[in-house]
């Protein structure tokens, strides 16, 4: 696991959302993206972006066929309602290989 983040100035509520973002789609990187036994990385990224948004990405470099975005589990239900909560706009992009998740929200 690979974590770059910058210092951020958030709020327990929020700090709290995006953690469990976080644990979500790091799980769903270890369940989907490598076969069992197989080593990989998984990048977790939080930083600032020029117009005061904050970018939050995950991505692995695993073997997903397709991108989860319009996923109907308990998982993609829970990343969507709390990405809604945040304000945040959220996309899935193929990271060829692999799969990456993107937030961006005001914090």
């Amino acid at each position: 696991m690979i974590v770059d983040a910058a210092a951020v100035p958030a709020t327990g509520a929020v700090a709290t959302a995006i953690g469990m973002l976080a644990t979500e789609l790091v799980t769903n990187a270890c369940k989907h993206a490598y076969r069992a036994g197989e080593p990989g990385a998984i990048v977790m990224s939080l930083r600032r972006r020029a117009d005061g948004r904050y970018r939050f990405m995950v991505e692995d470099r695993g073997h997903a066929s397709e991108t989860p975005s319009s996923g109907t589990g308990l998982g993609s239900r829970l990343i969507h309602a709390t990405a809604a909560k945040l304000g945040a706009t959220v996309r899935w992009e193929a990271a060829c290989p692999g799969t990456r998740f993107v937030m961006d929200v005001l914090i």
